[in-house]
């Protein structure tokens, strides 16, 4: 069987919950846990029972329907375990992260002993392929940012870049097809947007996010941030870009990951823009000295979004509060804040180019008797 890591909680990040709820729930991951433990003490029924139920209220949870196929093939009930493990491999389960050393596929495929019931039946083979199929969709997905180049660039021989880390649940697509495009436009900005690695959902287009594990991302972190720096190696191949302007920006968990990019290059990006996307005290703090004498710029705005009913709503105010004491620290320029939440696209776009505006580069004056 496999465990669910698509944990929410962060203990050790200097970070909200304000996208949290969009992962999942502290309550589906004690169901989880408590669903393995019974399949692993032989309580085959009991577990199973827990993992329909979690699918019945989750009906995209590809990882407890492959845990239902698990307890139902240790039982020996061929024909049900192969209905639950088709309907896990339909719903993206050789796509989603594995909480095992080995991938979801290899560890389905070979590793994992409560499929030993199946492994001889010839449908076996054929749902393997069929999870190799999807899983190389998705490589090949996450391979090519999404690129949208204003028309007053066309034909620019250095192009300023503006890259995009969208939130959990969205997608490298919708950034480019929606109110960053006019981001792009009013500022002249090439548009970049790189997508995570992790999939939401049963196809990449119903949602991606950048990491699964808090925890994972803190202790190794860049696995999970290949695919920003492969966009703009992609760009690179075709276009040059303007040293002196490539920005980052991100919403929710994108603006997470942006800051921390951000900090760790500071000679590539210049500034940071984020919409409730904090920094992650952890994996900046050791860069930020470092990046405060080179320059970094940092925007950090924050401000209330619906939660669900009867989860605690952060205290913003104290997270933006102690993030812009922790910037002022390390020498870095700008500030983290409290903001009204904007009603429309619109306001978004005013806020963004607004810190990105003043993030520009301000042009030397000309030297008396140039040009002439």
């Amino acid at each position: 069987m496999l465990r669910n890591v698509l944990r929410i909680v962060l203990p050790l990040l200097l970070a909200s919950g304000v996208w949290a709820q969009k992962l999942g729930t502290a309550e589906h991951a004690r169901e989880s846990q408590r669903g393995v433990e019974l399949l692993n003490s032989g309580k085959n029924d009991e577990g199973i029972a827990v993992f329909k139920k979690l699918v019945e209220v989750n009906p995209t949870d590809s990882v407890s329907s492959y845990n239902v196929a698990c307890g139902l093939a240790k039982k020996n009930e061929i024909e049900p375990a192969f209905e639950w493990l088709t309907k896990a491999i339909d719903l993206g389960f050789g796509n989603q992260a594995s909480g095992n050393p080995v991938d979801n596929i290899t560890f389905a495929a070979e590793k994992d002993t409560d499929l030993a019931s199946l492994r001889a039946d010839p449908r076996f083979a054929a749902l393997v392929l069929k999870m190799k199929a999807m899983k190389k969709a998705l490589d090949e997905y996450l391979a090519t940012p999404a690129i949208y180049v204003p028309k007053a660039l066309e034909g620019a021989a250095e192009m300023p870049l503006l890259v995009v880390l969208h939130d959990a649940g969205s997608t490298k697509d919708k950034v480019v097809a929606g109110w960053w495009k006019s981001v792009a436009d009013e500022l002249g900005f090439v548009l970049i947007a790189p997508s995570g690695t992790i999939q939401m959902g049963v196809k990449p287009e119903d949602g991606m996010a950048w990491f699964d594990d808090a925890n994972a991302y803190v202790a190794r972190n860049w696995p999970y941030e290949k695919p920003v720096d492969a966009a703009l190696a992609t760009f690179a191949k075709t276009k040059k870009y303007d040293r002196a302007r490539v920005f980052l920006a991100g919403e929710g968990m994108g603006g997470m990951v942006a800051n921390t990019i951000a900090f760790g290059a500071p000679g590539l990006y210049k500034g940071s823009v984020t919409l409730n996307g904090l920094a992650i005290d952890k994996l900046v703090a050791g860069k930020a000295a470092n990046a405060g004498k080179m320059g970094l710029k940092v925007r950090v705005m924050l401000y209330p979004e619906a939660t669900p009913e009867g989860a605690q709503q952060p205290d913003i105010a104290a997270l933006a509060g102690a993030l812009d004491k922790r910037l002022k620290e390390w020498g870095i320029q700008g500030s983290a804040t409290v903001i009204a939440a904007p009603t429309d696209d619109a306001q978004k776009t005013a806020l963004v180019v607004e810190a990105l505006k003043s993030m520009q580069p301000v042009a030397k004056p000309a030297e008396a008797g140039a040009g002439k």
